[in-house]
């Protein structure tokens, strides 16, 4: 009998303990497929202009800045191109149904985000020229089944108009895509001006600035220019790069990466567990198998490497299943996560780990074995059965 055929055969001996043993890889496996694929998709840096500069309200990105702010940053030196926005928020129909919608400076802000937000030409100029324009990310227009040219109504619980309605009637202009797979396409766009002409309470004022500095010029230099020229005004201002301010947001959630790198080290290392705990009850099981083994000639490094392969099989399939069940896990739960995990996928970085942990369990699973069988004496062992 061949090498593996022993192997194939000592599994066909305990059926059951090797499909539960392969249900255990497959749990883990997928575990660790849909949290990575999260971590990687939150951390996510291909969203962010690396040269894109952001500034807030000192006291809270949650406080708004006077519009004036705007154009008195345009005059400082080294600044290339900026725009500014104001978060919007709403619902569509019922509470429930949250809209993330920000209100934009149509002539400066798909510009600034060019790389990131596609749209055709005729869409731009649609929502340049219409008031009540609003660009709609692919991603939110196919979840509600909207169309270029729908006329929907967005819903508000802390923005009034000023006739006393909450209620705000767009037309869609436009459905623009991401540029990378990471750019999340959950959102809408309005027109600032609209905005802020019909808004009750918070008038001629602005959520952030954001703002490309020139080639050449160093931006931490002009984000400390920028936040002393507003330094002794009511709404002082902090200025960061796009990158640092993402993470601090982000942060609020958390250590992500820590939690995630705790629970999948803790599936693991319970995997590892159960699979070196099933290993040497059949290796005791199997102890007479083993004498024999020795006593035609197998050396002891042979005897391990069946073992071996026997996890490894078990691993592969177990893995494998559970990599595939991650991969429609992630394609269900990957529309719901766009806003903090945009992009979600297995790559072939995630593929190739788990690989490896396959391979690295079942060594280490072999490993007690291992010392059980070099310390077995045969002989004695044959007499005791």
């Amino acid at each position: 009998m061949t090498f593996v055929g022993i192997a194939l055969a000592n599994l066909r001996a305990a059926k059951t303990r090797n499909l539960l043993l392969a249900v255990a890889f497959f749990f883990a496996f997928c575990l660790f497929g849909v949290l990575t694929a999260f971590e990687q998709a939150f951390n996510a840096e291909a969203t962010t202009d690396a040269g894109r500069l952001i500034t807030v309200n000192k006291l809270s990105f949650m406080q708004p800045l006077p519009a004036t702010h705007f154009g008195r940053l345009l005059g400082i030196s080294g600044i290339g191109e900026a725009t500014f926005a104001s978060w919007f928020g709403g619902y569509h129909r019922e509470p429930k149904n949250s809209l993330h919608a920000f209100a934009v400076d149509p002539a400066t802000y798909l510009e600034v985000y060019r790389s990131d937000i596609l749209l055709s030409e005729s869409e731009k100029t649609r929502f340049k020229q219409d008031r009540l324009a609003l660009l709609v990310g692919e991603a939110m227009a196919a979840k509600w089944g909207w169309r270029v040219g729908d006329t929907i109504p967005v819903l508000s619980r802390s923005i009034v108009q000023k006739n006393g309605s909450r209620s705000w009637q767009f037309t869609i202009s436009g459905i623009f895509k991401g540029g990378s797979a990471q750019v999340d396409t959950n959102f809408m766009f309005l027109r600032h001006d609209y905005f802020n002409d019909a808004r009750a309470i918070s008038q001629d004022t602005i959520g952030w600035i954001v703002l490309r500095p020139l080639p050449g010029v160093d931006s931490q230099s002009l984000s400390n220019a920028i936040d002393r020229e507003f330094l002794v005004d009511p709404a002082s201002t902090a200025t960061d790069t796009e990158r640092s301010f993402n993470r601090s947001f982000a942060a609020q959630l958390g250590n992500v990466a820590l939690m995630t790198s705790l629970v999948v080290g803790a599936s693991l290392l319970t995997l590892l567990m159960i699979v070196v705990n099933t290993v040497m009850i059949s290796v005791r099981e199997r102890r007479k198998d083993i004498a024999v083994l020795k006593v035609l000639g197998f050396s002891p490094a042979r005897i391990v490497s069946i073992y071996f392969a026997e996890v490894l099989i078990v691993a592969t399939f177990g893995g494998i299943a559970g990599m595939v069940a991650a991969f429609g896990a992630i394609k269900s739960l990957g529309p719901m996560l766009t806003q903090i995990a945009p992009g979600m996928a297995l790559s072939v970085e995630v593929l190739t780990i788990a690989s490896l942990l396959i391979a690295v369990t079942s060594l280490l699973a072999v490993t007690a074995p291992a010392v059980f069988v070099l310390r077995l004496p045969a002989l004695s062992s044959l007499q005791r059965s």
